[in-house]
Parts: C-alpha cells; structure tokens; sequence
C-alpha cells in the first residue's frame, strides 16, 4: 500500500479529470492506493519540487525512504504525477 505524509510542499487545485487519470496510471502501474486523495497532494508535490529546483533523483529518493513502494514503482509514480499535473516538465 502507498502511503506518504508529505514531501515538504503544498499541492495546487486541479480539476477532477487530471486527478482521475493519474489515479488510473497509478492503478495500471501496480500501486495500490489507500488514500486517494493525499497520493494527489504528493504527485502535485512532485512538481512543486521540481519547480523549486529538486532533481527527480532527489524526489525519488523522497518516495522510496517514506514509501514501501520499489524503485520502480517510484519512478512511474514520478513521471505520472509529471504528466498529469506539469506535463511542461516532460523532457
């Protein structure tokens, strides 16, 4: 199960339908979700970290010591929480 308090930083609002689909790409990659809605906050936090300058190895990081989630799972539950909520940072 996927549980993480926090990374450190504020999530922005969203619709629903960017939420819906990143809970459905969590789903298909494996991860299952106890609450939905702070799995949100934490892949809005993903970008939130990103725009303040952390690296995507430093947030991975973040996931696997504060998760029970696997290297793997962490980098897809990274690049799903980029393409849904700061797709700008796809690269």
């Amino acid at each position: 199960m996927f549980f993480l308090a926090t990374v450190g930083l504020a999530g922005t609002a969203t619709s629903a339908a960017p939420d819906n689909e990143f809970l459905a790409a969590v789903a298909q990659a494996g991860i299952s979700v106890d609450n939905p809605q702070q799995v949100i906050k934490v892949a809005k936090n993903v970008c939130s970290a990103l725009d303040q300058g952390n690296s995507a190895d430093s947030i991975l990081s973040d996931i696997t010591s504060q998760t029970d989630l696997t290297t793997n799972q962490a980098k897809t539950f990274i690049v799903n929480s980029v393409q849904a909520y700061c797709p700008e940072r796809l690269s």
